[in-house]
């Protein structure tokens, strides 16, 4: 009978050297990498799932030609740009801030124009939330699924931040050690245990301090 082998998701967030490397040396010895491949896999996609945040770049090389992306604005002043986030804008048009563009119902079908804009939402790390536009009254009446915005540009983290990656191996090693999400001792009659430091889906509290301020941060209005 044939045993599958594991592998590292290609959006893993850390690699299975570095892993293997923190571990090892908070526990002097080897972890078997059968162990380590689907817990590095597990919390990536948790720390994508709690923080929102598009690790990785879109395109893959900023020498590629800009991706657009297409998104309803409601005509608050806000575009929102969940679930991904802008590194840069790309492109040669409009004075090479890239191509930003919204359409909108007229009498005779429908036009595009562009609006002016303003980046906004700039996380600890450059890349934007949103973009902020001005607000539509009566001259363009916001149909009810919105007008339709195009932008065109780089998108997601260049790199990973060192504080998701130290997170990742903190969380690991707390479940290397127990992983029974619990720790116990007994001496001769006597047996003891306590919470080790786990707190929401296996990331350990020290670890999930250094993801407090990762998330999605939201426009104030």
């Amino acid at each position: 009978m044939s045993t599958a082998v594991l592998s590292l998701d290609p959006s893993a967030l850390t690699s299975l050297e570095a892993t293997r490397t923190y571990v090892k040396g908070a526990i002097n010895r080897d972890q078997n990498d059968d162990v380590l491949i689907p817990l590095i896999n597990a919390f990536s996609e948790t720390i994508r799932d709690i923080t929102g945040r598009e690790f990785g770049r879109t395109p893959a090389e900023d020498s590629d030609p800009p991706f657009e992306r297409v998104f309803s604005y409601d005509g608050s002043g806000f575009l929102s740009l969940s679930p991904f986030e802008l590194r840069t804008l790309g492109g040669d048009d409009y004075g090479g801030l890239g191509v930003v563009s919204a359409s909108y119902p007229t009498s005779s079908g429908s036009t595009t124009i562009v609006p002016r804009y303003v980046l906004g939402g700039e996380s600890d790390e450059g890349t934007m939330f949103w973009l902020e536009f001005p607000r539509f009254g009566y001259a363009y009446q916001t149909p009810r699924w919105g007008h339709t915005v195009s932008v065109s540009g780089y998108w997601g983290l260049a790199d990973v931040p060192r504080r998701v990656e130290l997170a990742i191996w903190m969380s690991v090693l707390e479940r290397v050690r127990n992983p029974a999400t619990f720790a116990g001792q007994s001496i001769g009659d006597y047996s003891f245990s306590e919470s080790p430091d786990v707190s929401a889906r296996g990331i350990p509290q020290t670890a999930w301090d250094l993801l407090e301020t990762l998330g999605r941060r939201a426009p104030v209005v």
